[in-house]
Order: C-alpha cells, then structure tokens, then sequence
C-alpha cells in the first residue's frame, strides 16, 4: 500500500504561514528563554517540551501533513481560551500601548493560521499537484 502522495511544490501561503509561525514563536519564546533559571533541572524539561510542542507541528506542516495544521489549531485554541481569564484578570494593570500589540501580535498569528486553510493550501494538504494556483 502506497502512502505517499504526489504534490506539488508548497503554495506560498503555506510557506508564508510557517515563516510567520516560527518568527511569532521564536518572539514569544526569546524573552521568557533568557529571564529561565538555567541551574534548575526542571526548566529545561520545561522548556524543552514547550518548543517540541510548537515545532513538531510546524514541521508536519511544512511535510504536507493534513492532520497537523488542525492539532496546530487546537494548540491555539486551548491556549486562547487558557489565557483569556488571565488576560481579562490583568486587563487594568496593562497600557493601552500593550493591549493594542498583543491584539495585533493575535491577529498576525490567526491570519498565519488562516492561510493554512485557503483553498490552494487545502488541496495541497490534500495531494492535489494543481494546488500552487495561489
């Protein structure tokens, strides 16, 4: 049985879409990495699987696999409704200044998250070699 499915070469979007995911990662990730107490065990087992959690399904993603970019979604999901009475906790203590950048930083990623289910992405996803039209 022959798994494997003949695509075409990746759509922008889907490229686009990666590219925006790790750089959001990598910006939300930076400042939390350099402020860890690295003499504590537990922070690289902390940490370690933090970044196992977001990469690997970047990477399935990137491999053309179907099921990661709705595990991706779930992610974002279960981390939004996780953060939200958090954030609307800490609402007053923030400047409006970081209200808007957080909402913007929000917007980039759904939009990220987005172009991983237009149409050309979706029938690229799905094996189809005419999927780079857009």
């Amino acid at each position: 049985m022959n798994t494997t499915t003949k695509r075409g070469p990746r759509p922008l979007a889907v490229n686009l879409a990666v590219i925006i995911l790790l750089v959001s990662f990598g910006v939300s990730l930076a400042p939390l990495l350099t402020s860890a107490e690295w003499r504590e065990p537990f922070v690289y087992v902390k940490y370690g699987s933090e970044i196992v959690m977001l990469l690997l399904p970047l990477w399935f993603i990137f491999r053309g696999k179907n099921w990661a970019r709705w595990l991706l979604v779930a992610f974002a999901f279960a981390g939004f409704c996780g953060r939200l009475p958090q954030l609307i906790g800490q609402l007053h203590e923030h400047s409006v200044w970081w209200i808007v950048s957080y909402r913007l930083y929000s917007l980039i990623e759904w939009v990220a998250l987005v172009a991983l289910f237009l149409p050309s992405s979706s029938r690229w996803f799905r094996g189809n070699r005419e999927a780079v039209a857009a």
